[in-house]
């Protein structure tokens, strides 16, 4: 860091731009991941539904099935 090395206050102010600049580029990156994140809680939400009408045909996706007594 050139603000400790050789301090003054050019050197400080393009230590804290240059830090600023990285924070900034880290929020980007953090902002990508969530929406990436997002996307795939989606996707396997809509997978585990396709799963599961695939092993239950019978309830189908998004059907409730009220069992009887006797079918429990």
């Amino acid at each position: 860091m050139p603000c400790r090395e050789t301090p003054s206050r050019p050197n400080s102010d393009a230590t804290l731009e240059r830090m600023a600049r990285e924070r900034e580029r880290i929020t980007a990156q953090i902002d990508d991941l969530l929406r990436a994140r997002d996307t795939l809680d989606r996707m396997v939400v809509t997978a585990r539904a396709h799963r599961e009408s695939l092993i239950h045909p019978e309830t189908g996706a998004g059907k409730t099935t009220i069992l009887t007594a006797a079918a429990r």
